[in-house]
């Protein structure tokens, strides 16, 4: 009995020993940093040590009682800055393909040929052209103020030609123009030319008296 008593009585001895030297230690480092935070000038402080900060905020909760070189408030800005700095390489991927000197300068061909086509109808002649390239896209590359121009023909002129113009109208809306409600596609339907093999070039073919183009490809002579 009196040796277990013993054995229990140098436990708490020993215990109470090792955590006595431990906080003495601490203590004694810790007047140590005062010191030199007294004498010497602001420390530089380093990536690894914005790293090693920041890792603690996130595994010790007591961080703050030990932390002397700076304030509180600047790790919890380390941790965020690296935060955001992670989610950004990470959100980092290779972007939108870059759209082709081909489809730039049609696309402003088609807009400055016809005024008053808009984007959607570029984007059908596009398509039917074998282009693969959003409305979106080609809206962007329209120039937003196009020069006026004269048109070719004036309504007084299509009015006084109409039996001549509707003919030639009804043939390019069933087989030239494309349609939205029909996935800019037309009535009759107007399937997608393939490029030509070789040199080639895209010509446009006038309809209406030149009210409206259709684009085709051509081989090269």
């Amino acid at each position: 009995m009196m040796k277990m008593l013993g054995n229990f009585v140098l436990f708490i001895w020993l215990k109470f020993k090792v955590t006595s030297n431990l906080a003495a230690e601490n203590f004694a480092l810790r007047h140590q940093l005062a010191v030199m935070k007294r004498t010497n000038k602001r420390p530089k402080i380093r990536m690894v040590d914005r790293l090693f900060w920041g890792l603690l905020f996130r595994i010790w909760t007591p961080w703050r009682k030990s932390l002397i070189i700076v304030k509180p408030d600047t790790v919890v800005y380390w941790h965020r800055k690296g935060f955001k700095l992670l989610w950004k390489f990470k959100s980092k991927g290779p972007g939108r393909p870059q759209v082709s000197r081909e489809i730039r300068d049609l696309v402003r061909r088609m807009a400055a040929a016809i005024p008053n086509w808009g984007a959607p109808r570029i984007h059908g002649e596009l398509l039917s052209l074998g282009f693969e390239v959003s409305e979106r896209t080609v809206s962007n590359l329209m120039p937003r103020h196009p020069p006026k121009s004269k048109p070719s023909q004036t309504w007084r002129i299509f009015l006084k030609n109409h039996k001549n113009i509707l003919c030639a109208y009804f043939q390019y809306y069933h087989n030239d123009r494309t349609h939205l409600s029909l996935g800019k596609n037309t009535p009759n339907g107007r399937p997608i030319q393939p490029r030509p093999v070789g040199k080639c070039k895209i010509i446009d073919l006038p309809r209406i008296g030149g009210l409206h183009h259709r684009y085709e490809w051509k081989k090269a002579a």
